[in-house]
């Protein structure tokens, strides 16, 4: 008689990593697809890879400053890019008081979201709105968000949120850091040294490393840190 094998906690660990190495292989071959977004009137393309708990891009207009971070990323989360360039894109308020909507429509009742450069406006405003849908904030060099300007209500913000600058970064996206800091409840703001306005581009494991774990620690990360500069 054949005997089964005992299931150990080696073999179950085992089991485990080779379940995990699977997963990032099939994230590492996944190609991003371009889909749509329907709803209420509004049509949004996106392109999404990896898999895993979700996190909505909202990606800077002027191209995607974070590509070598995305893939990392998607290794273990599904990464959803808005398209915000779309004809029927009016405004971050009118997005987001709609995507919630939409993204249900493709099984998604609550995410993450990353706001690149010009991307934390809207980003900001879909956490503003849809608090109940968000679970955690990151925004990488905003812009947009100066005194003197137009200001969402960063009171407003009810999630866990981190903000990263770098240290050569241009004044804007410094100043939009810091006003985040101080009006946003749950804020973290870290400098990361060396790099420029294309932080993401630039120091891209530099910014993995505390994405990765503010998503895995939400609030426990921002009361266990203070603002700091990440260096080398």
């Amino acid at each position: 008689m054949l005997r089964q094998p005992r299931d150990t906690a080696d073999s179950r660990a085992l089991n485990s990593r080779q379940g995990l190495m699977g997963r990032i292989a099939m994230a590492k071959k996944l190609n991003p697809q371009e889909q749509r977004l329907e709803t209420d009137g509004l049509s949004i393309s996106y392109f999404e890879a990896g898999i895993g708990d979700p996190i909505i891009l909202f990606p800077a207009k002027d191209g995607e400053l974070a590509n070598q971070l995305l893939k990392k990323l998607a290794e273990s989360h599904r990464i959803i890019s808005l398209n915000l360039s779309s004809r029927d894109f009016t405004s971050p308020n009118q997005i987001a008081e709609i995507l919630p909507r939409a993204l249900s429509n493709i099984g998604i009742k609550r995410c993450s979201v990353m706001g690149i450069s010009t991307g934390a406006r809207p980003a900001l405003a879909l956490a503003i709105a849809g608090p109940e849908c968000i679970d955690r904030l990151i925004l990488l060099s905003p812009l947009h968000l100066t005194e003197g300007t137009e200001l969402p209500d960063l009171a407003g913000v009810k999630s866990a949120t981190l903000v990263l600058v770098g240290t050569r970064d241009i004044p804007g996206a410094i100043e939009a850091g810091r006003l985040c800091r101080e009006r946003i409840p749950s804020c973290h703001l870290s400098f990361v040294y060396g790099a420029s306005h294309a932080l993401a581009g630039d120091r891209p494991e530099a910014c993995l490393d505390p994405i990765t774990q503010f998503l895995e620690q939400g609030e426990q990360f921002i009361i266990f840190r203070e603002s700091q500069v990440i260096r080398p």
